[in-house]
């Protein structure tokens, strides 16, 4: 008897529990377009600041990239007694919106005449040279030499002070290197003592300017130049460092 009782219990329980289950209404239309309207908001105020996180990442490779290869170079000139060099396409003039850059090193130990505008040399068929990194393309950014007006590293004191600073800002400096069709018109050289250099002479420090670069042949917005990153590479060590913006 108890246990009827029980069982008819449970079941009015789950009959009741259906009935007001049943009785539940859905959204409405207001509803749903408030919801949505709230999301269309959210979504918006989000899409700049990913498209900064993106922008941001985008730059922080291209730099881990270029200062790995500069590393490469170095330390391949000094572990086997050569020269080496890091070579760069030309695209602050240019207008494009990306930069080819290569390692390579002299086979013999010998050097080449960088002190001449119009020294120059060809992979494959100069024998005298070898590749010792992969050709890489690094897009969205620009490779300049000086520092713009409105970024902050342009202040006095937010560099260390040198008394000779080589901007790596023209083109035909330093050693040329031609692949195929693609002119790398310019190079840091380093030595088998590990010292960095453009040309013959080997000055303090060699500065790199690397900005955002989104559309070819945009004139850069002042976001970029406030964003612009400076590569110092140090003559008499060749080591760079990554100075950026706070």
């Amino acid at each position: 008897m108890y246990n009827e009782y029980a069982y008819i219990s449970v079941r009015r329980r789950e009959m009741r529990m259906r009935t007001v289950s049943g009785k539940r209404r859905g959204f409405s239309l207001a509803e749903l377009l408030t919801v949505l309207g709230i999301i269309g908001v959210l979504v918006t105020l989000a899409v700049p600041a990913l498209k900064g996180v993106s922008e941001s990442g985008a730059m922080t490779q291209a730099l881990t990239r270029i200062g790995g290869t500069l590393d490469q170079a170095r330390a391949y000139a000094v572990a086997n007694n050569t020269h080496a060099w890091v070579a760069f396409t030309e695209n602050a003039e240019s207008g494009e919106s990306w930069v080819e850059m290569v390692a390579f090193a002299s086979r013999t130990g010998l050097g080449f005449d960088t002190g001449s505008a119009n020294a120059a040399v060809q992979y494959p068929q100069d024998a005298r040279i070898e590749l010792i990194s992969p050709v890489e393309k690094i897009r969205q950014i620009r490779l300049d030499g000086a520092i713009p007006e409105e970024n902050a590293l342009n202040s006095d004191d937010a560099l260390p002070q040198a008394k000779e600073v080589a901007d790596f800002a023209a083109a035909d400096r330093g050693l040329h290197l031609q692949i195929k069709d693609k002119a790398y018109t310019r190079s840091i050289h380093f030595h088998p003592g590990g010292e960095a250099s453009i040309t013959t002479a080997i000055p303090e420090v060699i500065q790199i300017v690397v900005m955002p670069e989104k559309n070819a042949g945009a004139t850069p917005s002042e976001r970029d130049r406030r964003q612009a990153t400076v590569i110092r590479v140090s003559g008499l060590t060749g080591q760079a460092i990554i100075y950026q913006p706070r």
